[in-house]
């Protein structure tokens, strides 16, 4: 439901852990509050204790994570609760393991192929986001504030982050103006 995708964004964006919304129907899917089935971690550090999932580091030298199939397994999941979320756009990083780095030791990567294809996907998605969120202010007034002047143009923000350039003519950096918006994001 949106209810739960919201919820879900709300977890993913807090600095803090929150507890994930769980209904009586996708609980069991997610956890069988039994055993760690369908789950990916280290069992020295990873158990389940009276329904709970829970993790001990006695003096591990790097991060272990526990990681659930679910997730792993089905990324049209993931692009459906992004669609879901109404999101104005998506900002995609693939993933590249660098020497070094503790990512590049992680069990369980998605093949570097897979990886592509699913930065494809979600960058096709953002762009569709985009333009239907850009669409809701079609022919509507929007307040901007202009930032930067270059080659005869400049550049502003709404005040609902939507990107725009005008001609510079009389505008300047830090002036607020009222436009009528149109896709694309072009001002008279």
């Amino acid at each position: 439901t949106d209810a739960d995708v919201r919820a879900l964004f709300a977890y993913l964006q807090n600095p803090r852990q929150v507890p994930i919304l769980a209904t009586a129907d996708t609980a069991k899917e997610f956890f069988n509050g039994k055993d760690l089935t369908g789950w990916i971690g280290d069992p020295k550090l990873w158990s389940v204790e009276n329904g709970e999932i829970v993790g001990k580091s006695p003096g591990i030298k790097r991060n272990e994570f526990l990681k659930s199939h679910m997730v792993a397994e089905d990324f049209r999941l993931t692009l459906d609760a992004i669609e879901r979320a109404g999101f104005m756009g998506l900002h995609v990083f693939r993933f590249s393991a660098r020497p070094r780095t503790a990512a590049a030791r992680y069990d369980g990567q998605v093949p570097a192929g897979e990886a592509q294809e699913r930065s494809r996907q979600a960058i096709e998605l953002g762009h569709r986001l985009r333009a239907a969120y850009e669409a809701r202010f079609e022919g509507r007034p929007l307040q901007v504030i202009w930032d930067r002047p270059a080659n005869g143009r400049i550049r502003g923000v709404t005040e609902n982050y939507l990107q725009v350039t005008a001609p510079a003519a009389d505008r300047r950096p830090g002036q607020l103006e009222e436009i009528v918006w149109r896709p694309g994001g072009m001002a008279a």
